[in-house]
Parts: C-alpha cells; sequence; structure tokens
C-alpha cells in the first residue's frame, strides 16, 4: 500500500509541476 500511495502521489505532483511548467511558459510567450 505505501508503494502504490508514494507513486499516485508522486504522479500527482509531476502533473502539477507540469500544469505550472506550462502555464509559466505560456505567460512567458505572451
Amino acid at each position: 500500500m505505501d508503494l502504490v500511495t508514494k507513486e499516485g502521489l508522486c504522479t500527482n505532483s509531476e502533473k502539477l509541476q507540469r500544469k505550472k511548467q506550462i502555464l509559466h511558459q505560456i505567460h512567458m510567450q505572451q
């Protein structure tokens, strides 16, 4: 269970970081 929860949290954090990076790139382009 620990490994599964850790992996889930990791994927969620990565998704949030990617969204932030994409939003940052869009703001920089504008």
